[in-house]
């Protein structure tokens, strides 16, 4: 279920922003394991297990999670991974780190240098005097190159990541970076050296993994410290708005505020270029923004105020100068001055102005020539 609904939504995400900078963290996916109930490749390269053995199922960081008991429990895939340029991601959790001998193959490719042009990659786990050791390799099989979490603990998810980028691995866990070194590649390879899951190459029956292993990534790039941290941390594109935030979205957690985005009429940065539009401040600190005031300059004029008739102005941003607009044609003055003690009556009897402020308002149209015979207001003019 949880392979077939991130089908659903890359799918509909690729609909939706078409060509836009959506891949992210799907670009250079070459294997995505979610392995929450099946072992299946969840990317869209099918790269699918061809022998299963022993699998079993617990809760794991997302979902469900691989459970590998350490008895010839694995997985093996008929792909080796050998790119200059790779990235391998996963959560581990590790039931047991005695051994018999040598290390416990968590997963990985491995039979030595001969068998990769651009090195083995793994992770295995191991105790020796005393200490639990979780083991990653990135490139290459010579042991001068791994990083190991010393005094892992039983029973604990980590994130791991291992980057080989051309000349050098670097190592992250939990999300932070540990420790960069060398890569080795050799000029010749053998056809052997297949990835797998919970056991070596050989099935060296010493040496299977017991422990359990969630969401694990195979890239053909070297992914950036960015977004290695988002796969640690599950926010990928936290909002669904096509970017994540190692693209450039400066608000991950809504979904209008992206690179390029339309600017709205809000006061923020939707387009994330660091600048908010200068139409979009409130001057006359009224509660309402120039792009959406159409007199900013004047905190009495707001879509929200009150339109007060025998005046030329459009107080509510309606574009409707309301009741008794003095350049309407009037029948005679008289007719004026009734229709401004009407409205002004009625806006009395509701409080909004004091009956000082309507007796003002009446004989203002009183004094007025409004509606005598010839004028005609400077202002309609």
């Amino acid at each position: 279920m949880k392979r077939l609904l991130i089908a659903i939504i890359a799918l509909s995400m690729l609909l939706v922003f078409g060509g836009t900078s959506l891949a992210g963290l799907n670009d250079g996916l070459v294997a995505y394991y979610p392995l929450n109930g099946d072992p299946y490749d969840a990317s869209i390269n099918g790269n699918d297990p061809t022998d299963i053995s022993n699998i079993s199922y617990i809760n794991g960081v997302l979902g469900e999670a691989a459970y590998f008991s350490g008895d010839q429990a694995y997985l093996r895939f008929d792909e080796r991974h050998d790119y200059p340029y790779r990235t391998v991601t996963f959560w581990i959790k590790v039931s047991s780190f005695d051994t018999p001998h040598k290390s416990r193959k968590a997963l990985g490719t491995d039979g030595g240098d001969q068998y990769k042009q651009y090195g083995t990659f793994g992770a295995g786990t191991h105790n020796q005097d005393g200490v639990n050791t979780i083991r990653l390799a990135a490139g290459g099989a010579d042991g001068t190159n791994a990083y190991e979490i010393l005094n892992a603990s039983l029973d604990q998810w980590y994130h791991a990541a291992m980057v080989l980028n051309g000349d050098n691995v670097h190592y992250y866990v939990d999300g932070i970076y540990k420790y960069s070194t060398y890569s080795t590649t050799v000029s010749s390879v053998s056809n052997q050296g297949y990835f797998k899951m919970g056991a070596t190459r050989t099935l060296d029956q010493r040496r299977f993994f017991k422990g359990a292993l969630d969401e694990v990534r195979i890239y053909n790039r070297a992914l950036s410290e960015c977004e290695i941290q988002e796969l640690y941390s599950g926010r990928i594109d936290a909002d669904q708005d096509g970017f994540t935030a190692c693209e450039g979205d400066c608000n991950d957690n809504d979904s209008s505020i992206y690179p390029n985005a339309p600017e709205l009429c809000d006061g923020i940065d939707n387009d994330c270029d660091d600048n908010v539009p200068s139409n979009e401040v409130d001057t006359d600190n009224d509660g309402y923004l120039a792009c959406d005031d159409c007199n900013d300059e004047n905190d009495a004029i707001n879509k929200d105020a009150i339109e007060i008739p025998n005046n030329y102005v459009d107080e509510n941003c309606d574009g409707d100068f309301g009741d008794c607009y003095p350049c309407d044609r009037w029948r005679n003055h008289g007719a004026y001055v009734r229709c401004v003690a009407h409205s002004i009556e009625e806006w009395c009897g509701l409080g909004v102005f004091t009956e000082v402020e309507c007796d003002n308002l009446v004989n203002s149209a009183a004094r007025s020539d409004i509606g005598k015979k010839g004028y005609i207001p400077p202002e309609c003019e």
